[in-house]
């Protein structure tokens, strides 16, 4: 995607939209909270009109960091920890040691 120049400027063209000037356009179309808090002071008189849409914003203070897993194979780790833990919550296993086992030997082979 970035091997010339025309790519690298579109690129930054669009995370610098995104991470701006797009941030006062979702919460106005979807609900979703903003990506960073600048765009909250623009978006002031919208919950003003809006105030419905004041409760994902107000959950900031709640937010902490996004748990993860290191490595390349992260999102692999995050899918075979759910699947361990979709058997116990749908019932389809009821051994939950056995699983936890079993879940964390198949995740550490993923790991770094």
């Amino acid at each position: 995607m970035l091997t010339n120049d025309k790519n690298k400027e579109a690129a930054l063209k669009y995370i610098h939209f995104v991470t701006g000037e797009a941030n006062a356009y979702v919460p106005q179309y979807t609900g979703y909270m903003t990506s960073n808090l600048l765009a909250n002071a623009k978006l002031k008189d919208f919950y003003n009109k809006n105030p419905n849409y004041t409760i994902a914003p107000s959950q900031i203070e709640l937010m902490g960091n996004w748990p993860s897993f290191p490595g390349d194979n992260a999102l692999k780790a995050t899918n075979t920890l759910w699947n361990y833990a979709e058997k116990l919550l749908m019932g389809t296993s009821t051994n939950y040691e056995e699983i936890a086992k079993q879940a964390q030997e198949e995740i550490n082979a993923l790991l770094p």
